[in-house]
């Protein structure tokens, strides 16, 4: 008996294309369409792609499903897919008479099995986490022991939207467990997943984290998501002031040595006051120009800057000029230099200098940027009730960075808005304080950080 002939094309079809115009035959015409033309992926022997048109010429393809297609060649639903074909500009035809349909049971397992990194980030991050969003580039670093992930989300989507507790989820992680940290910037999405907390972690103050480089900044220490958070030793006004708080205890002088560290590497002479003497204190003032304690010994370092500004605002450059300091103008004729006041306002109560101290600060912190001269308060309080002028607590907030120690977690949005940073700068409270590890929470210009105590023998 004849065999009838076969719907499709008599156009001595390869081995493979006649295979699978085969099991379409075999199938009933899934669709009432016919496979006019096949692809083989490469590297692949199942996968391809093939062209598939309505039996009937000029008629639209309306019942093709996955399913039938997948029961015709023996692959599993999910590895078809089916897509619309578009007029090609060799006057191939398009349009709704034609489809695509892609066969990837071998690509899917090698998906499921070893995906790429692109893969992975749209099968578990893209339908979840952070919908909608598209891998960018992953980038490890070994040296800090952790993994970003750079994605975006298309524009006309807005603003990227995060479930981290969902994306916790999928790298493995549990959203308190603090190694997982995501910044958002409109459709930009940073996820930082590091191998262990890096609030676990001792980042020891090297040479090249103080030192200050073009801009002025150096690295004070790392943000709670692990980042480098950066102070200055000076702004675009001129020598940076500074302005440390901590309740005593709270590391106050490992942070002013951090600082003190950064202005002589910058070039700067260092002299360092304190209202009371102190082991901490008298080992790190070894390393300055001059160091002193009293109320007395304050007054007469501020005296000290006080005339030092005078001189230098007579002093000519090497252009027989006199201009304010700039550290990118050259023909300076003299050095940066930096004063530190730890438990200024106490010292700014004594009965007989403390109203000198506080006068000379207000004149320093109001001039000084003019003349490289920076002055560095550390204390236990930035409130004017507690001994604050608020000219002083401006000017030492506008050409600073402020750095706050051990801060308690209800006290966090109340400090900051008295320093004047913007309610989206004011980080959330830490967990609380743990003693067992000798951690200390800092705050750098309202951003998060974290230290350890063990930093001042590094």
């Amino acid at each position: 008996m004849e065999e009838p002939a076969s719907p499709h094309p008599d156009d001595h079809p390869d081995p493979f294309t006649a295979g699978i115009r085969s099991m379409w035959e075999r199938a009933g015409l899934p669709g009432r369409t016919l496979v006019i033309t096949t692809d083989r992926h490469d590297g692949y022997d199942i996968d391809c792609t093939l062209l598939v048109r309505a039996l009937e010429e000029g008629r639209p393809i309306s019942g093709l499903t996955k399913a039938q297609v997948a029961a015709a060649v023996g692959v599993d639903e999910t590895d078809v897919h089916l897509a619309p074909v578009q007029r090609q500009s060799d006057g191939r035809q398009g349009g709704p008479g034609w489809l695509e349909v892609r066969i990837t049971p071998e690509a899917a397992a090698r998906r499921r099995k070893a995906p790429t990194t692109r893969e992975w980030w749209d099968d578990h991050i893209a339908t979840g986490p952070i919908p909608g969003s598209s891998f960018v580039q992953k980038v490890r670093d070994e040296d800090r022991k952790v993994t970003h992930y750079r994605a975006q989300v298309p524009e006309e989507l807005g603003a990227a939207r995060v479930d981290q507790h969902a994306l916790a989820a999928v790298l493995k992680t549990k959203y308190d467990e603090g190694r997982l940290f995501v910044t958002t910037d409109a459709n930009q999405v940073l996820v930082s997943l590091w191998d262990t907390s890096p609030l676990a972690q001792t980042f020891p103050a090297t040479r090249e984290l103080l030192t200050p480089d073009k801009d002025g900044r150096w690295v004070t220490g790392y943000l709670g998501n692990g980042q480098p958070a950066r102070n200055r030793v000076y702004t675009d006004r001129g020598a940076a002031h500074g302005l440390f708080v901590a309740p005593s205890g709270g590391g106050k002088t490992q942070l002013m040595a951090l600082h003190i560290a950064a202005d002589a590497l910058f070039g700067a002479v260092v002299m360092l006051a304190t209202e009371a003497p102190d082991e901490k204190t008298l080992a790190l003032g070894e390393h300055t120009a001059r160091y002193g304690v009293g109320a007395l010994y304050m007054v007469r370092l501020l005296r000290t800057m006080a005339a030092l500004m005078e001189i230098r605002g007579e002093m000519l450059w090497d252009d027989g000029q006199i201009h304010e300091w700039d550290p990118t103008r050259p023909g300076c004729p003299y050095s940066p230099f930096s004063g530190y006041l730890d438990e200024f306002l106490s010292a700014a109560r004594h009965p007989l200098y403390g109203d000198e101290i506080m006068d000379l600060a207000e004149n320093v912190s109001v001039k000084g940027r003019k003349y490289a001269v920076g002055i560095k308060v550390a204390g236990q309080s930035i409130y004017v009730q507690d001994g604050f002028t608020q000219l002083l607590c401006e000017n030492l907030r506008e050409n600073c960075i402020p750095v706050v120690l051990k801060v308690a977690p209800k006290k966090v949005n109340e400090m900051f808005k008295t320093l004047g940073i913007a309610a989206d700068n004011i980080p959330d409270p830490l967990s609380p304080y743990d003693a067992a590890d000798d951690r200390v929470s800092v705050y750098v210009g309202g951003r998060h950080t974290s230290t350890k105590r063990t930093i001042d023998s590094t």
